[in-house]
C-alpha cells in the first residue's frame, strides 16, 4: 500500500511538472506589473509571474500552518502539565485512602484538586 501511495504522489508531481513546463513554453509574453504606492514597475514573462504567485501563496500557507501547529502544541503541553498534576493528586488521594486517612485529609485533597483546576492559589496552613 505504501508503494502505491508513493507511486501516485510521484505520478501527480510528474504531471504537474510537465504541465508547468508546457505552460512556460507556450506563454512568453511580457507582463508589466505596476507597484501602486511606488513609482516602479516590474516587467517579467507571464509564466514567471504565475509561478511566482503560486510559490508565494504556498509559502504563506505553510507559514500559517506552522504557526497554527505551534499553538496546538502549546495547548497540548499545558493540558499535559495539568494532567500530570491531577494524576499526582489522584495518586496522593489513593495513598491516603489506603492508609485509612481521616475525612479532614480527604477534604484537603479535594481542595487541592479544585484549586489546580480553577487556577487558584491554595490557602496557607
Amino acid at each position: 500500500m505504501r508503494i502505491l501511495g508513493r507511486f501516485l504522489w510521484f505520478s501527480l508531481i510528474l504531471v504537474m511538472v510537465v504541465l508547468t513546463f508546457s505552460f512556460a513554453a507556450s506563454n512568453e509574453a511580457l507582463i508589466t506589473l505596476y507597484l501602486w504606492p511606488l513609482d516602479g514597475a516590474l516587467t517579467a514573462p507571464t509564466w514567471l509571474m504565475v509561478l511566482s504567485s503560486f510559490i508565494i501563496g504556498g509559502l504563506f500557507s505553510v507559514t500559517l500552518l506552522l504557526t497554527h501547529s505551534l499553538t496546538i502544541r502549546a495547548k497540548v503541553w499545558n493540558l499535559q502539565t495539568k494532567l500530570n498534576k491531577l494524576q499526582s493528586i489522584a495518586d496522593t488521594k489513593r495513598n491516603y485512602e489506603d492508609s485509612d486517612f481521616n475525612s479532614q485529609g480527604q477534604q484537603s485533597v479535594r481542595e487541592m484538586s479544585k484549586s489546580l483546576l480553577t487556577g487558584q492559589e491554595l490557602p496557607k496552613g
